[in-house]
């Protein structure tokens, strides 16, 4: 179901701002304001077609990386949506930000090989005694005769987009443009404010059962207002009866400013831990993982950045 709001005509005019709607099955909504030009694409589950595209894409960042093995191994999310992706761009060509399925199983495909903490089902002991090897099993190890290859099987990663500056030719993750500073300078009082709305939209990128053993999802929200934009970005998962987790990155400029500011969030939960707390075991009442991430789930990280712009934008 869809969630893009766009502002009336007369609305977006009085803030110097003008918005559009166009296709049908793929349709890209877009505003333009102070210079910036924000996109959402938003289309039906991928295709066959597309899903190799991107199933191609993730084979070469997993070769080039030197995890070869990997690039044979891994099966797309089982909910596809390669065409969606956020696109916000200054237009005078100096600064571009994108956040795409394809950009973030490329992220996973980078790390996947030597992420650490990769979480295993709950059934995974039981099927370390017998003949078969559970999703998470490390290494390459084959001390019991069976061969076992580390990687992650969740789809996580920090993605968070892709930038490009005027100094930069291609694409490349968001974070090595990041300068790390000790206060956020995301303006909350701002975002709260009753200012109207310009523009809105939900987008998934992509979302999986992991075997009927959870759930995994990455989406984008981004809100556009007369003084700003914000967008959060979230990976969820939940293994059940192991762990969740997720990753929020909120990413706001305040029009008018010369930087982008990005605060980095990374949350957890172990099962054990709900159980000592008396909450409740079940994976049915973890649904909403808006509600998980504000009133379960326990900051492991909390990290703030800035990216600068140039001049005033």
């Amino acid at each position: 179901m869809r969630r893009t709001f766009i502002a009336a005509p007369a609305v977006l005019s009085q803030f110097g701002a003008s918005g559009s709607t166009q296709g049908s099955l793929h349709v890209t909504s877009s505003v333009s304001v102070r210079g910036w030009s924000i996109q959402s694409h938003m289309a039906p589950i991928s295709s066959e077609a597309e899903a190799d595209d991107i199933r191609d894409a993730i084979r070469a960042v997993a070769a080039a990386e030197g995890h070869a093995q990997i690039s044979q191994l891994f099966a797309l999310p089982e909910i596809l949506f390669g065409s969606n992706a956020l696109h916000l761009l200054l237009e005078d060509g100096t600064f571009e930000l994108r956040i795409s399925c394809k950009g973030a199983l490329c992220q996973w495909a980078r790390v996947a090989a030597t992420a650490e903490d990769v979480p295993e089902v709950a059934a995974a002991a039981a099927w370390k005694d017998g003949s078969a090897a559970s999703p998470a099993s490390s290494g390459e190890d084959k001390s019991d005769g069976i061969a076992r290859i580390h990687f992650d099987w969740t789809y996580y990663s920090e993605y968070a987009g892709e930038m490009r500056g005027s100094e930069e030719v291609a694409f490349g993750p968001v974070f090595p443009r990041l300068v790390p500073v000790e206060m956020s300078h995301i303006d909350m009082d701002l975002l709260r404010a009753r200012d109207a709305m310009l523009f809105f939209d939900d987008i998934t990128l992509f979302e999986d059962e992991l075997h009927d053993n959870g759930y995994c999802r990455s989406s984008a929200k981004v809100r556009v207002m007369p003084r700003c934009w914000y967008i959060l970005h979230r990976y969820f998962l939940r293994v059940d009866s192991v762990v969740m987790k997720a990753v929020e990155t909120r990413i706001f400029h305040l029009f008018g400013s010369d930087e982008i500011a990005v605060d980095v969030k990374v949350l957890r939960m172990e099962w054990l831990v709900l159980e000592e707390r008396g909450l409740s075991l079940s994976p049915k009442d973890y649904d909403d993982e808006d509600m998980v991430c504000r009133e379960i789930l326990d900051t492991q990280e909390d990290r703030k950045y800035i990216v600068a712009l140039g001049p005033k934008r």
